[in-house]
């Protein structure tokens, strides 16, 4: 198993998830336990019931609700001077709509919608790092951007992150720091569906875990597609209709 106590600046250290209401956050979680055994930490009034996703006592993600939000998950960068990495998106041409904040002990945090509409954040750690485990079963494996202009978006996450682009397929990109692939930029032609970050969860058994999705609920969109290293199944869940991708 691969856990994780600290991240090099510009690496993705967690996401979260914003659902409209009290109820959608609910289901989610029994949607979430039910497909892949997670567990709900959920906080207290003051936080909004800000909840903590853990597998076997490691964080994975956040959920929480607030009106108007819409299911899409939103992925945090790691960083060591969050008002540095703030202004410099905003001078990439990003959108800056949360200055850096302090969240209780945790950390700091702000948040940008990249020029091809995506938003994003920075984290800045005090005592909570991000992510507990990574890279294996039931926990985040990768993270994916989509949008409907792969190559701005690859560029900017590029200087944004001081990265390289490796093009291995027309329409997408990899983002790496010399061997290590860190995230991937995608062509999105569907209009409907909207520019957004995708976590990838890597899974025991795609077969099987996509026959629970289905009896619990959720669409399967993509059966099984090869990509750079993998393959991937991709499903809607049944609350709110976000994409899920699984390796």
């Amino acid at each position: 198993m691969t856990k994780f106590e600290k991240y090099d600046d510009g690496k993705p250290c967690w996401f979260d998830q914003m659902v409209d209401t009290q109820q959608q956050r609910e289901d989610l979680i029994k949607f979430y336990d039910s497909l892949f055994g997670w567990q709900a930490e959920v906080g207290p009034e003051e936080t909004g019931y800000y909840t903590t996703i853990h597998h076997d006592g490691n964080a994975i993600f956040g959920l929480a609700n607030h009106s108007g939000s819409t299911g899409l998950f939103t992925l945090y960068f790691a960083t060591r001077d969050i008002n540095a990495s703030i202004a410099k998106a905003g001078e990439l041409g990003a959108q800056i709509f949360m200055p850096p904040m302090q969240v209780y002990e945790h950390g700091h945090m702000a948040l940008a919608q990249d020029p091809s509409g995506v938003t994003h954040g920075f984290w800045q750690a005090i005592e909570f790092t991000g992510f507990g485990r990574l890279f294996e079963a039931n926990a985040p494996s990768w993270f994916d951007h989509n949008s409907q202009n792969w190559q701005a978006a690859s560029d900017y996450y590029a200087k944004l992150l001081n990265m390289t682009i490796m093009t291995p397929h027309p329409g997408g990109a990899i983002l790496h720091r010399g061997d290590e692939w860190i995230a991937s930029v995608s062509q999105q032609d569907d209009a409907a569906i909207s520019p957004h970050w995708r976590p990838v969860f890597m899974v025991p058994d795609m077969p099987t875990t996509r026959a629970k999705a289905k009896e619990i609920g959720a669409t399967i969109v993509v059966e099984e597609q090869q990509v750079p290293g993998s393959v991937i199944s991709v499903i809607k869940d049944p609350v709110v209709g976000n994409l899920l991708t699984i390796m």
